[in-house]
């Protein structure tokens, strides 16, 4: 009994301690274009494909590169009338200051979406989907430069079929960017 219960801490030690070598991972999404924000800047490479995102994390190098992946899916979120919104998912994520990132949008919607945040500079086209079950595939990469949480929203039509109700409700089709 003793024998088990040292072999279960030994376990969670190891398992504490190999967390300690790496930052955080993040989830996010990316936009398309260049432009300078309040934030920081980007530049984009638009591509279209099929495969899905993951997370990623960063380690203690200079040369590090933070991943933020983003999903989006019509109908994919039970709002509080019952209905079923499209969203962004995550809706909300933190990305570290300095630190080059990449955003990525997976886009299983056959519409197109925006990653719009006027306090970034981000104004990002997220592609849309061309074949069931495949998203397009959108890449942006961005330095945020100062720390704050700002706020993104999609600022295409989207939601239709609830009166486009995801649009001005946060965990849908806005969200926000935590820089530290």
């Amino acid at each position: 009994m003793r024998t088990g219960f040292i072999a279960e801490g030994v376990a969670l030690i190891l398992v504490t301690l190999s967390g300690c070598a790496t930052a955080p991972s993040y989830r996010t999404g990316m936009p398309t274009g260049g432009m300078m924000g309040t934030y920081g800047s980007y530049s984009s490479n638009q591509t279209v494909n099929s495969s899905s995102g993951a997370n990623t994390s960063i380690s203690d190098s200079p040369d590090a590169k933070q991943h933020v992946h983003l999903t989006i899916l019509p109908g994919m979120k039970l709002g509080p009338d019952g209905k079923k919104h499209d969203a962004f998912s995550p809706a909300n994520f933190t990305l570290m200051r300095g630190v080059q990132t990449e955003i990525i949008i997976y886009n299983y919607d056959d519409m197109p979406h925006s990653l719009t945040d006027p306090a970034l500079g981000l104004n990002v086209q997220a592609a849309p989907s061309k074949e069931s079950g495949r998203p397009g595939v959108t890449t942006v990469t961005f330095t945020p430069t100062h720390a704050g949480t700002s706020t993104w929203r999609c600022v295409d039509p989207c939601d239709l079929d609830n009166g486009q109700w995801a649009m001005s409700h946060p965990g849908y089709m806005t969200g926000s960017i935590t820089v530290e």
